[in-house]
């Protein structure tokens, strides 16, 4: 279905044929399609529907955008924490100068629902740390971005926060606790590596030790098959050849990105990044294999569409379908350009240029 949408989309005249049975009838059904170019993914940077579906989703976040500057999430409660910092990832990945007003609205609301929170002096108190690792992102990809120090000294205390909750094994959970009966969540300690490793091209001094605890825990994990530790590794220029065989795994296994930890959010955002950085020889031929899904997710009039993975999607519910879905395929989409420094991206001080 996504193969057809794609291709008779582009045609003079855009028709869907289905054939339907409707009892011992067969019937056949024709759909006029809003007209669109065709994926070009043989050349992913330069693919004009990947650029205009970019530019639709961002568009469609920025109407969305609330006037507090969060994004809407499915639950109550700090999900709309870590819903806004990934929204506002896609803005800045998308890199339209008029946008930047949205990205500032969203750190804003990062700040005072969530950073402002972090006592330092009492570790236990203050975001959870899918929050903090989240809004570190975040902070730390607008200031690589900008060159706008304002937010520096917030995006140092996510990360000090975070090096505080790494316990002496190593272990990480939701908050101050370990959870799991003291196993932890690995899906918390390599996004915390890469808060780090994003801070410290902002010149934040990372914590050797907290480093190398978390990494130990990393490397005992049964299956550490995730992009978020590539992007981490590969950013902060450590253990290079360890990620490129996590990014070996990830291309092999890319099918089941969207399976991981209850969402396929992180792990299609993470994944992407994190094939994009440690095996860049095979990123067109996976991000040319998700086509459909892409096409798939493309809503007619601007934005995307939601698809979960293995019927175990509660985080992304907690986050908002309409919310996270479009941060998520934004998020691969952008993958494709290298401006975000986790998606490959090099120079500073490049958005709107």
């Amino acid at each position: 279905m996504g193969t057809s949408l794609n291709r008779n989309s582009s045609l003079s005249n855009p028709l869907l044929s289905l054939q339907v049975r409707r009892e011992s009838q067969l019937m056949r059904l024709s759909f006029t399609l809003p007209p669109s170019q065709s994926f070009a993914f043989s050349s992913p940077s330069t693919c004009a529907k990947r650029k205009k579906f970019l530019a639709d989703i961002s568009n469609y976040l920025v109407k969305a955008q609330q006037k507090s500057g969060r994004w809407q999430p499915g639950v109550s409660g700090d999900a709309d924490v870590y819903t806004t910092a990934f929204c506002g990832l896609v803005l800045l990945a998308n890199k339209d100068p008029a946008h930047l007003p949205s990205v500032r609205r969203g750190i804003e609301f990062v700040k005072k629902a969530s950073v402002d929170l972090i006592d330092l002096n009492d570790p236990q108190k203050g975001p959870k740390n899918w929050q903090t690792a989240s809004s570190g992102i975040f902070l730390a990809e607008y200031q690589l971005a900008t060159g706008d120090k304002t937010y520096f000294e917030e995006l140092k205390k996510c990360c000090d926060l975070l090096s505080k909750r790494v316990t002496e094994q190593g272990t990480m959970g939701h908050h101050h606790s370990i959870p799991y009966r003291g196993g932890g969540l690995i899906v918390i300690n390599v996004q915390a590596h890469l808060a780090w490793a994003l801070a410290e091209k902002c010149g934040y001094p990372i914590n050797e030790k907290s480093w190398r605890d978390s990494f130990s825990e990393v490397k005992k994990s049964v299956d550490p098959k995730t992009g978020a530790m590539v992007t981490a590794l590969i950013v902060a220029g450590r253990n290079v050849g360890f990620a490129k065989s996590l990014a070996s795994s990830l291309v092999r296994l890319n099918g089941r990105m969207r399976h991981a930890h209850a969402m396929s959010s992180i792990g299609l955002i993470f994944g992407f990044s994190g094939i994009k950085q440690g095996a860049p020889a095979d990123y067109q031929r996976v991000i040319e294999s998700w086509m459909p899904y892409l096409e798939l997710a493309r809503l007619p009039y601007g934005g995307a569409a939601f698809f979960g993975g293995k019927r175990n999607v509660g985080g992304d519910q907690y986050l908002g379908y309409s919310s996270i879905g479009n941060a998520m395929v934004g998020m691969v989409l952008a993958s494709a350009d290298s401006y975000l420094f986790m998606q490959g991206g090099q120079e500073k001080d490049w958005f709107g240029n």
